[in-house]
């Protein structure tokens, strides 16, 4: 998978890394490897059927990764969450167009940011989001992390996801154009804010990767080595 071997090329022995919407730990269990030892991998999940799964994951693999229980996003308290039953990689807090019918399931979950998760963080080194269209939310809940740390940013986005979140796929280009970052897609191919616009219209691929522009060129060497 295109992302893994992105991130297995990103993270080092030691590194802190965030993944956000865990599921049952397909990438969790690759991103506690690739950081030990002496590195740590912090999963937030808010479905509650996933984590038993994710936990036992983890515990399998014995990585050393704390599971945080809670959605993500630009504020705090608790919000319907919509789980899609048939179609559980699509559940978030709004429904979204889906590939497939589905039943839906709403159930209250907490919701924090990332800010607050970390609010004197020394070191993060990667963050991964997939949220089935809040990725924009938690994003703006993790300013402080994302302008001080300046962490590689890899997030999931398509204009299917974001419809009931009352965001545009331009929205995302701005949170990005205001930072030093430069987005990629998961090809590796650097994007202007027309070309992620365009990209995220046509929905022909959805994972993309922020670089800090001080380090593009440096992390995009280990991209090519995987």
């Amino acid at each position: 998978m295109l992302l893994e071997f992105f991130y297995l090329g990103l993270l080092r022995p030691g590194d802190f890394a965030i993944d956000v919407g865990a599921h049952v730990g397909r990438h969790t269990v690759p991103m506690a490897r690739a950081v030990a030892p002496g590195g740590h991998v912090f999963a937030y999940e808010p479905l509650p059927w996933a984590l038993p799964q994710l936990r036992k994951a983890i515990a399998d693999a014995a990585v050393d990764t704390t599971i945080r229980p809670f959605a993500l996003g630009n504020h705090e308290g608790n919000e319907v969450f919509v789980s899609a039953l048939d179609l559980p990689a699509y559940s978030g807090l709004r429904t979204r167009i889906y590939d497939a019918p589905t039943r839906l399931e709403r159930i209250q979950v907490e919701v924090r940011t990332l800010d607050g998760e970390f609010p004197s963080a020394s070191a993060i080194s990667f963050i991964k989001i997939d949220a089935e269209g809040g990725e924009l939310g938690i994003l703006e809940g993790a300013v402080g992390i994302i302008d001080t740390l300046g962490p590689v940013v890899s997030f999931e986005f398509g204009a299917n996801s974001i419809g009931e979140y009352g965001i545009s796929v331009e929205d995302m280009a701005d949170f990005w154009r205001d930072r030093p970052y430069i987005v990629h897609d998961i090809l590796g191919r650097p994007l202007s804010r027309e070309q992620f616009i365009a990209s995220a219209k046509r929905q022909e691929l959805w994972d993309y990767i922020a670089l800090p522009a001080s380090r593009a060129e440096q992390v995009m060497q280990g991209w090519h080595r995987g």
